[in-house]
Protein backbone atom coordinates (compact mmCIF):
# COMPACT_ATOMS: atom_id res chain seq x y z
CA UNK A 1 0.00 0.00 0.00
CA UNK A 2 1.21 3.29 -0.91
CA UNK A 3 0.52 6.92 1.14
CA UNK A 4 1.31 10.23 0.14
CA UNK A 5 1.12 12.92 2.15
CA UNK A 6 0.65 16.63 0.67
CA UNK A 7 3.48 19.09 2.22
CA UNK A 8 1.21 22.76 1.55
CA UNK A 9 3.91 24.47 3.50
CA UNK A 10 2.00 25.71 6.26
CA UNK A 11 1.74 22.43 9.00
CA UNK A 12 4.49 19.99 10.61
CA UNK A 13 4.41 17.61 8.39
CA UNK A 14 7.19 15.60 10.26
CA UNK A 15 4.21 15.38 12.96
CA UNK A 16 1.84 13.41 10.32
CA UNK A 17 4.75 11.15 8.24
CA UNK A 18 5.69 9.66 12.02
CA UNK A 19 2.12 8.88 13.32
CA UNK A 20 1.91 6.87 9.55
CA UNK A 21 4.60 5.57 10.16
CA UNK A 22 4.20 4.42 13.47
CA UNK A 23 1.23 2.67 11.96
CA UNK A 24 2.83 1.46 8.38
CA UNK A 25 6.29 0.39 9.82
CA UNK A 26 7.51 0.87 6.18
CA UNK A 27 9.23 4.12 5.36
CA UNK A 28 9.30 3.14 1.75
CA UNK A 29 5.34 3.24 1.56
CA UNK A 30 5.20 6.25 2.57
CA UNK A 31 5.72 9.65 0.78
CA UNK A 32 5.77 13.39 1.67
CA UNK A 33 5.64 15.46 -1.67
CA UNK A 34 5.32 19.00 -2.14
CA UNK A 35 4.88 19.37 -5.96
CA UNK A 36 2.16 17.34 -7.92
CA UNK A 37 4.97 15.78 -10.09
CA UNK A 38 6.02 14.16 -7.22
CA UNK A 39 2.75 11.69 -7.18
CA UNK A 40 3.23 8.06 -7.95
CA UNK A 41 -0.07 6.70 -8.42
CA UNK A 42 -0.67 6.16 -4.41
CA UNK A 43 -3.73 4.55 -2.83
CA UNK A 44 -4.40 7.25 0.02
CA UNK A 45 -3.31 10.68 -0.62
CA UNK A 46 -3.34 12.57 3.08
CA UNK A 47 -4.10 16.28 2.84
CA UNK A 48 -3.42 17.89 6.57
CA UNK A 49 -3.29 21.75 6.71
CA UNK A 50 -3.24 24.78 9.06
CA UNK A 51 -4.28 28.12 8.98
CA UNK A 52 -6.08 29.94 6.62
CA UNK A 53 -8.67 28.84 3.87
CA UNK A 54 -7.31 31.64 1.40
CA UNK A 55 -3.47 30.61 1.95
CA UNK A 56 -4.10 26.76 2.05
CA UNK A 57 -6.19 27.34 -1.54
CA UNK A 58 -3.40 28.99 -3.10
CA UNK A 59 -0.70 27.08 -1.92
CA UNK A 60 -2.89 23.42 -3.59
CA UNK A 61 -3.23 25.37 -7.03
CA UNK A 62 0.31 26.41 -6.99
CA UNK A 63 1.87 23.12 -5.81
CA UNK A 64 -0.97 22.01 -8.31
CA UNK A 65 -2.28 19.73 -6.00
CA UNK A 66 -6.06 20.73 -6.88
CA UNK A 67 -5.80 18.48 -10.10
CA UNK A 68 -3.92 16.02 -8.27
CA UNK A 69 -6.31 15.77 -5.93
CA UNK A 70 -9.54 15.96 -7.83
CA UNK A 71 -7.84 13.30 -10.32
CA UNK A 72 -7.21 10.79 -7.44
CA UNK A 73 -10.78 11.25 -6.30
CA UNK A 74 -12.29 10.80 -10.02
CA UNK A 75 -10.30 7.92 -10.36
CA UNK A 76 -11.69 5.45 -7.14
CA UNK A 77 -8.42 7.12 -4.85
CA UNK A 78 -8.81 7.26 -1.41
CA UNK A 79 -8.28 10.58 0.12
CA UNK A 80 -8.55 12.00 3.70
CA UNK A 81 -8.64 15.25 4.77
CA UNK A 82 -7.02 16.47 8.33
CA UNK A 83 -8.17 19.79 9.77
CA UNK A 84 -7.42 22.73 7.42
CA UNK A 85 -7.19 19.54 4.74
CA UNK A 86 -10.65 18.56 5.63
CA UNK A 87 -12.27 22.30 5.15
CA UNK A 88 -10.25 22.61 1.45
CA UNK A 89 -12.34 19.25 0.28
CA UNK A 90 -15.62 21.38 0.45
CA UNK A 91 -17.30 24.18 -1.53
CA UNK A 92 -16.74 27.61 0.30
CA UNK A 93 -15.70 28.90 3.31
CA UNK A 94 -16.87 31.91 5.69
CA UNK A 95 -12.92 32.34 6.12
CA UNK A 96 -12.37 33.24 2.89
CA UNK A 97 -15.31 34.81 0.91
CA UNK A 98 -15.11 34.41 -2.86
CA UNK A 99 -12.46 31.76 -2.94
CA UNK A 100 -13.69 28.18 -4.05
CA UNK A 101 -12.54 25.17 -2.14
CA UNK A 102 -11.74 21.84 -4.08
CA UNK A 103 -15.77 21.54 -4.45
CA UNK A 104 -14.86 17.97 -3.61
CA UNK A 105 -17.42 17.80 -0.89
CA UNK A 106 -20.93 19.70 -1.31
CA UNK A 107 -20.43 21.88 1.89
CA UNK A 108 -20.34 24.97 3.71
CA UNK A 109 -17.23 25.65 6.33
CA UNK A 110 -18.98 28.15 8.94
CA UNK A 111 -17.35 30.16 11.62
CA UNK A 112 -17.63 28.56 14.94
CA UNK A 113 -20.05 30.72 17.42
CA UNK A 114 -18.84 33.96 18.11
CA UNK A 115 -19.91 33.99 21.58
CA UNK A 116 -18.04 31.38 22.58
CA UNK A 117 -14.26 30.83 23.02
CA UNK A 118 -12.88 30.99 19.71
CA UNK A 119 -10.07 29.20 18.19
CA UNK A 120 -11.27 26.20 19.93
CA UNK A 121 -8.28 24.58 21.39
CA UNK A 122 -8.23 21.32 23.28
CA UNK A 123 -9.76 17.83 24.18
CA UNK A 124 -12.97 16.92 23.35
CA UNK A 125 -14.93 13.59 22.62
CA UNK A 126 -16.70 12.58 19.46
CA UNK A 127 -19.98 10.46 18.71
CA UNK A 128 -20.32 8.36 15.63
CA UNK A 129 -23.32 8.86 13.69
CA UNK A 130 -22.78 6.18 10.69
CA UNK A 131 -23.27 2.69 11.69
CA UNK A 132 -20.35 1.49 10.01
CA UNK A 133 -17.28 -0.87 11.53
CA UNK A 134 -14.89 1.10 10.37
CA UNK A 135 -13.23 4.21 12.79
CA UNK A 136 -14.79 2.29 16.23
CA UNK A 137 -11.81 5.32 18.27
CA UNK A 138 -14.42 7.71 17.15
CA UNK A 139 -16.92 6.27 19.52
CA UNK A 140 -14.33 5.07 22.39
CA UNK A 141 -14.93 7.75 24.81
CA UNK A 142 -11.55 9.42 24.30
CA UNK A 143 -10.94 12.94 23.29
CA UNK A 144 -9.19 14.22 20.29
CA UNK A 145 -7.67 17.32 20.08
CA UNK A 146 -8.70 19.79 18.15
CA UNK A 147 -7.58 23.43 16.68
CA UNK A 148 -9.71 25.25 15.19
CA UNK A 149 -12.55 28.62 14.58
CA UNK A 150 -14.11 27.07 11.77
CA UNK A 151 -16.31 23.72 10.58
CA UNK A 152 -17.66 21.94 8.27
CA UNK A 153 -21.50 21.94 7.38
CA UNK A 154 -22.28 19.07 4.87
CA UNK A 155 -25.89 20.00 2.60
CA UNK A 156 -25.66 15.67 2.87
CA UNK A 157 -26.35 14.83 6.19
CA UNK A 158 -26.08 11.29 5.87
CA UNK A 159 -21.95 11.81 5.38
CA UNK A 160 -21.21 13.13 8.61
CA UNK A 161 -19.34 10.57 10.61
CA UNK A 162 -19.19 12.23 14.01
CA UNK A 163 -20.15 14.66 16.19
CA UNK A 164 -18.42 16.88 18.91
CA UNK A 165 -19.98 18.68 21.35
CA UNK A 166 -18.92 22.54 21.49
CA UNK A 167 -21.01 25.10 24.19
CA UNK A 168 -24.87 24.34 23.44
CA UNK A 169 -24.84 22.84 20.36
CA UNK A 170 -22.34 20.27 18.29
CA UNK A 171 -20.08 20.27 14.93
CA UNK A 172 -19.10 17.59 12.46
CA UNK A 173 -15.63 16.92 13.48
CA UNK A 174 -15.61 14.08 10.51
CA UNK A 175 -17.11 13.33 7.89
CA UNK A 176 -17.42 9.76 5.24
CA UNK A 177 -18.44 9.65 1.73
CA UNK A 178 -17.40 6.52 0.04
CA UNK A 179 -13.80 6.71 -0.34
CA UNK A 180 -13.26 10.67 1.31
CA UNK A 181 -13.14 11.45 4.81
CA UNK A 182 -12.38 14.14 6.44
CA UNK A 183 -11.71 15.09 10.38
CA UNK A 184 -10.98 18.22 12.05
CA UNK A 185 -9.09 16.89 14.87
CA UNK A 186 -5.49 16.24 14.80
CA UNK A 187 -4.88 12.46 15.03
CA UNK A 188 -1.14 13.11 15.03
CA UNK A 189 -1.34 15.25 18.21
CA UNK A 190 -3.64 12.84 19.79
CA UNK A 191 -1.82 10.60 21.51
CA UNK A 192 -2.71 6.74 21.79
CA UNK A 193 -6.57 7.38 20.55
CA UNK A 194 -4.71 9.24 17.31
CA UNK A 195 -2.69 6.29 16.61
CA UNK A 196 -5.79 4.31 16.96
CA UNK A 197 -8.06 6.29 14.82
CA UNK A 198 -4.54 6.69 11.89
CA UNK A 199 -4.21 2.83 12.48
CA UNK A 200 -8.25 2.06 11.20
CA UNK A 201 -7.86 4.86 8.69
CA UNK A 202 -5.23 3.04 6.64
CA UNK A 203 -7.33 -0.68 7.42
CA UNK A 204 -10.28 1.68 5.82
CA UNK A 205 -8.46 2.88 2.75
CA UNK A 206 -6.79 -0.64 2.07
CA UNK A 207 -9.98 -2.51 1.83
Amino acid sequence: MKIEILDLGTNNISSIYKSVYECMGDEDEISVITDSIQSYSPDLIILPGLGHFKTGMKNLRTKKFDNLVKGHVGSGGWIAGICLGMQLLCDVSEEAPGISGLGIINASVKKLPPEERVPNIGWNSTSKTIDTHHFSSLDSQRDFYFVHSFFVEPENKEIVLSVTPFAQQEFVSSFLSDRILGVQFHPEKSGKVGRDFMREMILWSAQ
